[in-house]
């Protein structure tokens, strides 16, 4: 499944999703998400590594899984 239907997936069914996202300054990280919104070719949604509501561009989103249980880990 590519990443954009994972994300599509877990606004419909409200799960938080788990990917690996590089920033444009290169860093690498591992991010929990509650998608909110998806915009074309982006998406918004609550990131509990950042405690706030971030933009998502999904070409920078590197690997992506739906979360198996309600923990965010926050």
């Amino acid at each position: 499944m590519n990443p954009e239907k994972i994300i599509k997936k877990a606004m419909m069914t409200n799960t938080a999703i788990t990917f690996i996202y590089e920033a444009k300054t290169g860093e690498l990280t591992q991010r929990t998400v509650e998608v909110k919104k998806v915009l074309a070719g982006r998406f918004v949604g609550y990131c509990y590594l950042r405690k706030g509501e971030r933009i998502f561009k999904m070409d920078n989103v590197l690997s992506i899984q739906l979360k198996k249980r309600a923990e965010t880990g926050a």
